[in-house]
């Protein structure tokens, strides 16, 4: 038997404790650490990685290259769209009768596309939530469709290969991509002469989010913004 195994074990134990407390206590702050605050890149600055990602494909127009532009397209571009996770084996639908109300679809027509969305974080709280694209984006999805002979399912990476692909791709994880994009419609003109209630309610409405998560968001963007 080890000697003084039950002394120094007792200390870990409090050294564990401890520094567990410090992580739950800073959490509850909803404040960005520095690693956090120096990511916090411009919305403008993240459609250029966008652009460097389309570039790579239009120089090697491979399949990968194809759908990683997609990937990176559907986080970017369209502000109000998911999170990358409500695009995990997300279906498409060609009919209206392909739609249920148990997945999430890509909804094709002959002049629209969007996004019916049936499970997500929040769903509980907004129930089905339905998304038109823009026109120009429309166009990009249903490009991307045509060229793999309409498909039926939209990507079909996992939770943690769709998130480490996004990181590798742009440097930037999908969850901090949301927070730049609220922070790029806060600072637009819709938003100026809002209240602080009101941009938080604005937020929570548009991005889906969770009453905390709404507030934590805010929080956030505001503690850097001044």
């Amino acid at each position: 038997e080890v000697k003084g195994y039950e002394q120094v074990a007792k200390k870990y134990k409090e050294l564990v404790r401890d520094i567990t407390k410090n992580i739950i206590k800073n959490s509850e702050k909803n404040e960005m650490n520095d690693k956090q605050k120096e990511k916090l890149i411009s919305y403008k600055l993240l459609k250029k990685k966008l652009s460097l990602v389309e570039k790579i494909y239009n120089d090697n127009p491979t399949d990968k290259n194809y759908h990683n532009y997609i990937l990176v397209f559907l986080q970017i571009e369209p502000l109000f769209t998911p999170r990358a996770s409500d695009y995990l084996k997300i279906k498409v639908a060609y009919n209206k009768s392909d739609i249920n109300d148990i997945h999430n679809f890509i909804i094709v027509s002959k002049n629209k596309i969007g996004v019916v969305l049936n499970k997500y974080k929040t769903s509980k709280f907004f129930g089905r939530i339905m998304i038109q694209f823009k026109p120009s984006e429309a166009k990009v999805i249903r490009d991307y469709l045509t060229h793999f002979n309409n498909p039926t399912v939209l990507f079909n990476y996992n939770r943690q290969s769709m998130h480490k692909k996004l990181n590798k791709l742009i440097g930037v994880s999908n969850q901090f991509i949301r927070t730049i994009k609220n922070d790029y419609v806060i600072k637009s003109k819709s938003f100026q002469n809002l209240s602080v209630e009101q941009k938080k309610t604005r937020l929570i409405t548009l991005f889906q989010h969770s009453l905390n998560e709404g507030e934590s968001t805010y929080r956030k963007i505001d503690l850097v913004n001044n």
